[in-house]
């Protein structure tokens, strides 16, 4: 049996919760302005990347920086041209592993492996292999093909 007591407690809690006392749980909305269906956002597309020029002096140290930034510029525009890229990060699980392999053809072929991530509006992706070589000399940074 439920006390008498009881009930007339309920009922108050109820019409308290649903404002019908004078003391709204919300406030009303009053004179708000809405914003217009045209209005826009600014666009979180990362901008597209500029490609380094071929170092004066290729040294394994030059030519190493070279194609990081390379590889960097090449995915990340590469990446641009398919999705709304958000972020683009090479080397964010796996560190870049940098290797020039040797002097010929007027150059030196590197070898740069490891991983990036990006993110679109709708997808991202962290630690994607990667592996490229590269021909570099004083005049051309040339992306030669994507090894295995």
């Amino acid at each position: 049996m439920v006390r008498s007591a009881t009930i007339p407690l309920v009922l108050i809690a109820l019409l308290a919760a649903a404002g019908c006392l004078g003391s709204p749980i919300m406030d009303p909305v009053r004179n708000q302005t809405t914003a217009s269906a045209s209005t826009t956002t600014a666009s979180t597309t990362i901008p597209q990347a500029t490609y380094p020029d071929a170092p004066e002096n290729p040294t394994n140290e030059t030519v190493k920086q070279a194609v990081v930034a390379f590889e960097t510029a090449r995915l990340q525009n590469e990446l641009r041209d398919q999705y709304e890229l958000t972020y683009f990060e090479l080397g964010y699980l796996q560190p870049v592993n940098v290797t020039v392999l040797n002097r010929s053809d007027g150059g030196l072929y590197v070898r740069i492996d490891g991983s990036y991530s990006y993110g679109t509006p709708d997808r991202s992706a962290d630690g994607v292999p990667v592996r490229s070589l590269y021909h570099v000399n004083e005049t051309a940074i040339r992306h030669v093909n994507k090894t295995t």
